[in-house]
């Protein structure tokens, strides 16, 4: 399903991006 492999992929960059801010905070 497309739908699930957009969400799967949003999460990833949700989770990406929270540990790059992580690493400049």
């Amino acid at each position: 399903n497309i739908m699930v492999k957009v969400i799967a992929n949003t999460i990833i960059m949700n989770i990406l991006v929270a540990k790059k801010d992580e690493k400049d905070i």
